[in-house]
């Protein structure tokens, strides 16, 4: 296998990670959560959370091409989120060059209040 084959193939087999900024309210977000009520294939990690700008998506998948195949097929969701918004997400992808591991935490069962306080303070 040449370097440029090992190179793709080790790629690919590392997690994809995107992050969306969305300009819209929070209460937009329904399309998107609606789109995710059978986890897809690939997903590892999807949350969301309202910002002051909009909200926020962090995804972790097990490779693009699932990702891809996801997004394809939901298309329309994120442009349901608010077509009158004239500034699209903000997206931003990233090739994992180091993944840590950590335990398992249990999906929270129905909605999650957003925190009252921010976690950090500058």
């Amino acid at each position: 296998m040449g370097a440029l084959s090992a190179a793709g193939a080790q790629a690919a087999s590392r997690p994809f990670v995107l992050v969306q900024d969305v300009p819209a309210s929070w209460e937009r977000y329904a399309p998107i959560e609606r789109s995710l009520e059978a986890v897809p294939r690939g997903l590892v990690l999807h949350v969301a959370g309202p910002t002051d700008e909009g909200f926020r998506i962090v995804e972790v998948w097990e490779s693009e091409a699932d990702w891809l195949a996801f997004a394809e097929s939901t298309g329309l969701a994120l442009d349901e989120v608010d077509p009158a918004v004239g500034a699209r997400p903000v997206v931003r992808v990233f090739a994992t060059a180091h993944v840590v591991m950590g335990g398992s935490i249990p999906a929270p069962e129905g909605p999650v209040a957003p925190l009252s306080q921010p976690l950090y303070r500058a």
